[in-house]
């Protein structure tokens, strides 16, 4: 059995199953019947305290977090890297934000000390993590190798 993704819907606001394997494909609400977008994991998502169970702890899919806050200048440079992330790796792989300015819950839950962190979450545990912003090249590989992608 394949696993399955959740994309909410932006005109009912109804979470539907997808199976990963038909992420990029045409695929309807089951709701209101509107056509989902086709790129809804392609690119990293804002996560806040209420939502982190859901779409990290509970992800059927590894998750990459970016724990990152405004004020700081390697979280905006890191930002482009990681929508390449999402893109490589959608369907594979959920990228998703958390600002730790907004969530400080979760910065101090998982021991947060400097921005930008990055957490790779497997089966709602932690898989790994590192400090620091990465070129696009040097995250790839520090994800794929993290994951056992190589």
């Amino acid at each position: 059995m394949s696993e399955a993704l959740t994309i909410v819907c932006p005109s009912c606001g109804v979470t539907n199953r997808i199976a990963s394997e038909k992420v990029g494909f045409a695929a309807k609400c089951g709701k209101c019947g509107e056509t989902l977008p086709e790129n809804a994991l392609a690119h990293p998502i804002a996560v806040n305290d209420s939502e982190f169970q859901k779409e990290v702890i509970q992800s059927p899919i590894p998750v990459l977090v970016d724990y990152w806050a405004s004020w700081c200048m390697p979280c905006r440079q890191l930002a482009p890297s990681l929508e390449v992330m999402a893109e490589e790796f959608a369907g594979r792989l959920k990228v998703a934000k958390v600002n730790t300015e907004e969530n400080p819950v979760l910065a101090q839950r998982f021991q947060i000390h400097g921005v930008p962190t990055l957490i790779i979450f497997e089966k709602g545990r932690i898989k790994e993590r590192i400090s620091g912003a990465l070129p696009v090249g040097q995250l790839r590989n520090w994800i794929k190798k993290s994951m056992g992608w190589f």
